[in-house]
């Protein structure tokens, strides 16, 4: 048993690490890293940083950290633990009013895009969750590949212009 909670903590930090979030501690610097275009620094926030954390980063995290449960119930065939963390994913907070604006105002007409991307995971996610019910291990294992796909899909085609949106949207207050 200890073996399988070693390997379900080594699996979610390892996960947490590639997406870049701070599961250890705040990432300090003394010289913070700059992108070539407009200077703008990456949301890895660092704890110096003049960019607060926004909403839509703790989102993105809890999604993660949700992420990682539906995986770890898979490692231990635990179905309630798949089905938790599915119907979290399935039921997250939106994001703010604030932000919203911002990204439509920054994406344009390919905000429908964006938004066909959480509709695509919410969708992905209640089925995940019904496949846990219905303690259907290869269905939940075929649709995690998915959900993962459209979260990673959204990230590799959004990212970095939402982050720009959302930094400048702070500067502007």
């Amino acid at each position: 048993m200890d073996f399988i909670k070693l390997s379900i903590i080594s699996t979610t930090l390892l996960i947490s690490l590639l997406l870049g979030l701070e599961v250890i501690g705040p990432i300090k610097s003394a010289q913070p890293a700059k992108s070539n275009s407009d200077s703008v620094q990456s949301t890895e926030q660092l704890s110096d940083s003049p960019i607060p954390d926004r909403p839509l980063r703790s989102l993105m995290i809890g999604l993660a950290q949700d992420m990682s449960r539906i995986s770890d119930g898979v490692w231990i065939e635990d179905f309630q633990m798949i089905e938790d963390g599915a119907q979290s994913i399935a039921t997250h907070p939106k994001i703010t009013q604030e932000e919203m604006a911002s990204i439509k105002a920054a994406l344009g007409d390919r905000f429908q895009h964006f938004a066909g991307f959480d509709k695509v995971v919410h969708g992905t996610a209640v089925q995940i969750a019904e496949a846990a019910q219905e303690r259907n291990m290869q269905r939940i294992l075929e649709l995690q590949g998915k959900i993962r796909q459209g979260c990673v899909s959204c990230h590799a085609t959004f990212r970095s212009e939402v982050r720009v949106a959302l930094f400048r949207s702070n500067i502007d207050k």
